[in-house]
């Protein structure tokens, strides 16, 4: 009696193959659980940077009208409420530079402006500019 030729793979090998494949899967999910963190605060970035942009803008056009000009953007904050937009908070923070400050034009007065975008305590985006009355 002849005895036939058996080709293909015991348990053994499959059992390895399938603990091998078990651990590489589980390494490829972890790079894709760490892509969408860092999707997610990259957007966080985007957003509260479209916030902060958005006051300064409100701000530097309140600064050009003539019916308000530069002492309502400065000496009246309240016209720029603290505001809370989809759980990003968005602050206005205004600090008067005297005229010799060096931080201003000759014979001018000015205010640096700050504007701070946080999401759940942490900060996201902070735009200054110095606004100032000629």
């Amino acid at each position: 009696m002849s005895k036939k030729q058996v080709s293909g793979l015991s348990l053994l090998e499959l059992v390895i193959v399938m603990v091998l494949l078990g651990i590489s899967a589980t390494g490829i999910m972890s790079l894709f659980t760490n892509v969408g963190v860092g999707l997610k605060s990259s957007q966080d970035i985007q957003t509260g940077t479209k916030l902060a942009q958005e006051l300064a803008e409100q701000v530097m056009a309140d600064r050009r009208n003539k019916l308000k000009g530069y002492l309502y953007a400065i000496d009246q904050p309240a016209n720029y409420p603290d505001a809370v937009v989809s759980g990003f908070q968005r602050k206005l923070r205004v600090t008067a530079l005297g005229a010799g400050s060096g931080s201003c034009p000759v014979m001018s007065e000015c205010s640096r402006m700050e504007v701070v975008v946080s999401r759940d305590g942490v900060l996201v985006s902070s735009l200054s500019f110095l606004l100032i009355n000629y």
